[in-house]
């Protein structure tokens, strides 16, 4: 994230070393840090429940997708932001 210019993050909410809330926690600190334009992140989690939604936006996701994650649901979530 930090080496390019992206318009979009997908993050799997549970990965090793760094998990995806921690992840999107640290992007939204340093976007406002530094006067970022905000970057669109997306969970990805197999976890559906309303809670673990909730737990992405207080994470500072955007939105999220529950696996398995197909083409079309990847393209849809797209072009609901761009």
């Amino acid at each position: 994230w930090r080496e390019g210019q992206f318009d979009i993050v997908l993050t799997d909410c549970h990965m090793p070393v760094m998990d995806g809330y921690e992840m999107a926690k640290l992007i939204r600190r340093e976007e406002m840090q530094h006067e970022l334009k905000a970057t669109t992140i997306i969970a990805i989690t197999a976890n559906a429940l309303k809670s673990a939604v909730f737990k992405c936006r207080e994470a500072g996701m955007n939105d999220h997708l529950s696996k398995p994650v197909t083409n079309a649901d990847l393209v849809d979530i797209i072009r609901e932001y761009y």
